[in-house]
């Protein structure tokens, strides 16, 4: 299995310069490895989905420097969350994914009510009150492009936020699409 920290690129086209996390064209095209692989070997893979809650606002509150502050914080917790195998991105502004290999959904559970909470001890212990909103999905079967997986946890994520801040959610895929 692919060991994502050891192989991390150093390539600055693939790099998010703030959180020194994947950007979104090396989650691509390190994401399309890591589902390959679970395609070969037929195991599950789960993708998370983290959305900072109400971002923009908190950023003309208290300014570009806290916002940023609040940003380094959500990664440094995902990155002491996640294992070697695991893909860490941000992707926008905002949003953050977690690519998991060999992840099935009770194990996606688990880590969701850990990373629920590790995310809520982080945001609430900092100066600024914040919150996110988590969504996961694990696909049972070979999903057909980590585009395709994007996009159903992130719809996922909106749906979920239309409940309210700090939700959070989880989809299993049986069945290809």
């Amino acid at each position: 299995m692919l060991n994502v920290k050891e192989t991390k690129t150093t390539d600055p086209t693939f790099l998010d310069p703030l959180t020194g996390l994947y950007n979104k064209e090396g989650f691509s095209e390190v994401g399309k490895g890591i589902v390959a692989t679970a395609c070969w070997e037929n195991s599950p893979v789960t993708l998370f989905y983290i959305d900072v809650d109400d971002f923009d606002g908190f950023n003309r509150r208290f300014g570009s420097h806290p916002a940023d502050q609040l940003l380094l914080q959500i990664a440094g917790c995902l990155k002491g969350k996640s294992r070697n195998t695991d893909l860490c991105a941000r992707l926008n502004a905002d949003e953050f994914v977690l690519l998991l290999p060999q992840t099935g959904p009770e194990s996606a559970l688990q880590i969701l009510h850990r990373m629920r909470d590790a995310l809520d001890a982080a945001l609430h212990n900092s100066r600024w009150s914040a919150t996110a909103s988590i969504g996961a999905v694990t696909y049972l079967v070979c999903p057909s492009s980590i585009e395709t997986m994007l996009e159903t946890v992130g719809t996922m994520v909106r749906n979920l936020k239309t409940a309210g801040a700090g939700q959070t959610g989880h989809h299993v895929v049986t069945e290809p699409k």
